[in-house]
């Protein structure tokens, strides 16, 4: 099992669609600050290191295991993931 299974998401996270996501890490900072990391920037250029939060819609978005991501928010649809530009 890896250590990502054991990450907990900010509540403020779960208005986003980062919330949900297998690519998103949670980053904390010596000083508590919580930070969603997106995994996918590190093999693609496109998508932002620590996005900009909300986000709403994204092509890179796929959903987390249950133990991952506690549900999907709104916003998740196949639609919304293709409007959106990196």
């Amino acid at each position: 099992m890896s250590s990502d299974s054991n990450i907990r998401r900010p509540a403020a996270a779960s208005l986003t669609l980062c919330a949900a996501c297998v690519f998103a890490r949670t980053v904390v900072s010596g000083r508590g600050s919580q930070f969603l990391l997106c995994r996918k920037s590190l093999e693609d250029a496109r998508y932002a290191k620590y996005p900009p939060q909300p986000v709403r819609t994204c092509p890179g978005f796929a959903l987390a295991p249950a133990d991952l991501a506690a549900s999907t928010p709104a916003g998740a649809s196949e639609a919304d993931r293709q409007e959106f530009t990196p």
